[in-house]
């Protein structure tokens, strides 16, 4: 049996196996091992939950004119830039004349332009081309056409939210409930004090499952049990995604 998505993409998983994801925890299972391996469960997931809204990072990442950080989201790269008035904006991480990627650092910080390393095409904060080497003499060639191509953003609650679908439902929709929480704690008042990247080879839904429950807390995480009990999480529920 087989699950499709708008009847035109089959995921072959077996509705029985999702089913009993859905049940009381008391005998609910986990979803079943395709749903972690099936190249066409990935493909599912990239065209429909990472085409809406997706948390590419603090807004204090972004915050002053030429910061700027770069995502990768399944084939697609952004870059999202604080322009010169300090107001963040997103574009496909993309140069207009040969599809080079632009920026290749995950994070950093440019004083005027972004430049594409490939033949120096460079563009300003606001993403409008500003600079295109050998292009003078193409007859009809405006600069105005061959900006970076923008990609929908928002700021909610102190998290950047890019949207590569264009399509998503509002930010605030989206994000719904959780917005008192982020702002119960100043959330996008915080700042970076410290940062320790891990490289999971995983499937993320096996992430999301693992930061769902704390029962290897205490084992594996000492201290933060003995600040907050393992058995002290509650589910958040309501309105968003």
């Amino acid at each position: 049996m087989r699950f499709t998505s708008n009847g035109t993409n089959p995921l072959r998983l077996d509705p029985d196996d999702v089913a009993r994801t859905l049940a009381p925890v008391e005998r609910a299972t986990m979803l079943p091992p395709d749903a972690f391996r099936n190249q066409s469960v990935a493909e599912w997931e990239l065209a429909t939950i990472f085409r809406g809204w997706i948390c590419v990072g603090h807004v204090s990442s972004v915050d002053e004119p030429g910061k700027f950080v770069t995502r990768e989201i399944g084939p697609d790269s952004v870059v999202v830039i604080a322009a010169e008035d300090g107001t963040p904006h997103a574009f496909l991480n993309v140069c207009r004349h040969r599809g080079s990627r632009i920026v290749l650092e995950r994070e950093g910080h440019v004083r005027r332009r972004l430049r594409c390393p490939y033949h120096g095409w460079s563009y300003g904060l606001d993403g409008s081309l500003r600079a295109a080497p050998h292009m003078d003499g193409v007859e009809d060639f405006d600069f105005n056409c061959w900006g970076l191509m923008p990609v929908r953003m928002a700021v909610v609650g102190g998290l950047v939210l890019v949207d590569l679908s264009g399509e998503a439902p509002e930010a605030d929709e989206h994000v719904g409930k959780l917005r008192g929480h982020l702002d119960r704690y100043r959330a996008g008042t915080l700042e970076l004090g410290d940062r320790r990247e891990y490289v999971v080879e995983a499937n993320w839904k096996g992430i999301a499952e693992n930061y769902n429950e704390c029962l290897h807390c205490p084992g594996v995480h000492p201290e933060l049990n003995a600040l907050s009990d393992y058995m002290s999480g509650e589910e958040v529920t309501g309105e968003g995604a």
